[in-house]
């Protein structure tokens, strides 16, 4: 049976949380401090996305989100701290009979750049750009592959993506990560403990669990 498997980037394939709080700071997007803006980061990962699917986004709105991920970029692209996560692709490596896709909030930059440290082949890597809404993002990946929404598994760290696509994907096929930006704690609130990764390797334990179709 083919396992196909869709991944949230920052967080759950990137360690990218403290480089971009910090960048942030520097342009002043979500605070002036980094108190601020680790609070107003906070918040936007635990609600529902103002950009999600049938939400209003003015262009205006979209082509600035743009610029600031695009000035962020620019900051953190050199800094060491900002890398993937190496030992979970080392695991996504073993999965044999699958197929993996990227959908993310964040840029195209940003993607581009991660999919260039890894030789993980992805289908699709979907960003902001393509669309700003993570639904949208997965009904065009699930219609490529020829499935439905029952056929895939979500993997995110992040209970606003729980709450975008919980009345999309049914919410047993999502799944959470405890390295990424919300944590165990959080997850647990809007996920069972056997839908959420504490280690790497639990990738396997939930692909065990799950019926995929061809």
């Amino acid at each position: 049976m083919m396992k196909n498997i869709i991944f949230d980037m920052d967080g759950v394939l990137m360690d990218s949380w403290d480089v971009m709080n910090d960048a942030f700071v520097k342009i002043k997007f979500r605070g002036k401090t980094i108190d601020e803006v680790i609070a107003n980061h906070k918040k936007y990962i635990t609600t529902k996305p103002y950009h999600s699917k049938g939400e209003p986004l003015s262009q205006e709105r979209y082509k600035y989100v743009i610029d600031v991920l695009d000035q962020c970029f620019e900051i953190i692209k050199s800094d060491p701290r900002y890398k993937p996560f190496y030992g979970f692709l080392d695991e996504l490596k073993n999965i044999k009979d699958a197929r993996f896709a990227i959908v993310s909030s964040n840029g195209e930059k940003h993607i581009r750049n991660f999919i260039k440290r890894t030789d993980i082949l992805f289908t699709h890597a979907l960003s902001f750009e393509d669309n700003p809404s993570k639904e949208a993002k997965v009904e065009k990946i699930t219609k490529d592959w020829g499935v439905t929404e029952q056929d895939i598994i979500y993997v995110t760290d992040t209970i606003a993506d729980i709450f975008e696509l919980q009345s999309f994907i049914p919410k047993s096929n999502l799944v959470g990560c405890s390295w990424g930006y919300c944590g165990y704690d959080l997850l647990s609130k809007e996920l069972p403990s056997n839908q959420i990764l504490l280690e790497f390797s639990d990738i396997h334990k939930v692909l065990e669990t799950k019926q995929f179709k061809f």
